[in-house]
C-alpha cells in the first residue's frame, strides 16, 4: 500500500536522478498491471515515454504495454508495442 504513493512521488519530485525517475515510472506501471488497472498502467507508460526515449525502463515498458494489450485481447496493439522497428529513429 505504501509503494504506489512513493513511486508517484519519485516520478514528480525535483532532483530525483533520471534513472531512478524512469525506473519508478516503470515500476508504477507494473504495479497497476498487477492490480488489474491496465488503463492506469498504460497512462504511466505513455508518461514515461514522454520524459525518456531510451534506457532499460523504457524498453521494459514497451514489453509491459504489449502484455497489457494482449491481456485485453488487443492483438494489434500488442504487436505494435512488441515491434522493435517502431522504436528505431
Amino acid at each position: 500500500a505504501k509503494a504506489e504513493p512513493r513511486l508517484k512521488k519519485l516520478t514528480t519530485e525535483k532532483g530525483v536522478p533520471n534513472d531512478i525517475r524512469d525506473e519508478s515510472y516503470y515500476m508504477l506501471a507494473a504495479l497497476y498491471a498487477i492490480k488489474e488497472k491496465p488503463d492506469e498502467g498504460l497512462k504511466v507508460i505513455r508518461k514515461l515515454r514522454s520524459v525518456a526515449s531510451s534506457g532499460a525502463p523504457v524498453e521494459r515498458a514497451y514489453f509491459l504495454a504489449g502484455q497489457i494489450y494482449l491481456k485485453q485481447g488487443n492483438l494489434l496493439g500488442a504487436a505494435n508495442e512488441l515491434d522493435g522497428d517502431q522504436r528505431r529513429p
